[in-house]
């Protein structure tokens, strides 16, 4: 399973929050004093709080989901939990895919040139998306690479664009494998 990608991004937001809520709430209770006592108001010293723990709140809400966008724009938001699955899902796909792959351009490489450059090509454009993917696996199996923030969103932004590639290779081996299988069956 792979590990977060943000949870240095994580502890620094989370951090950011509590320290710019405790000096809101710090500033407000300032203000407060430099009142003449009797002059403070309930409501001002309610809606400090209130805004207080909405500021924590939606700190901890950006430090417990991923959100990312797929190739056409869609935003999708999951659980750290959630995104861990999804990265673990989209790397084993392709990975069972460049393995079919390399099963089936042994069979083109000497039968079929245009179906070998199209399979290529698709390969390829799999591979580029999920390179960062791979590299964050690689890593992790090395164990001697940790993620900074830049390089966790930038694999975390690659996930589904990764997944997208490897459907559109997937498709065309499909459609070349069906292509194969009626080529090759006799007539009945």
């Amino acid at each position: 399973m792979l590990r977060s990608p943000l949870r240095t991004p994580v502890l620094w937001t989370l951090r950011k929050f509590l320290e710019f809520g405790v000096a809101m709430w710090v500033a407000a209770g300032i203000r407060r004093h430099r009142r003449a006592p009797g002059t403070g108001s309930s409501t001002s010293r309610a809606l400090n709080t209130a805004w207080l723990i909405g500021t924590l709140v939606a700190g901890l809400q950006g430090c417990v989901s991923i959100t990312t966008y797929t190739h056409d724009g869609e935003e999708q938001t999951r659980s750290i939990a959630e995104f861990r699955a999804y990265a673990e899902r989209v790397f084993r796909r392709q990975n069972a895919l460049g393995n079919e792959i390399i099963f089936l351009l042994d069979d083109l490489e000497q039968t079929d040139a245009e179906l070998y450059s199209a399979v290529i090509e698709a390969e390829r454009r799999m591979l580029d998306a999920c390179a960062p993917l791979n590299e964050s696996a690689a890593a992790r199996v090395r164990a001697d690479e940790k993620l900074g923030v830049r390089k966790g969103r930038r694999i975390a932004a690659s996930v589904p664009v990764c997944d997208w590639e490897t459907d559109n290779a997937e498709q065309v081996i499909r459609r070349i494998t069906v292509q194969i299988e009626q080529s090759v069956e006799p007539p009945n």
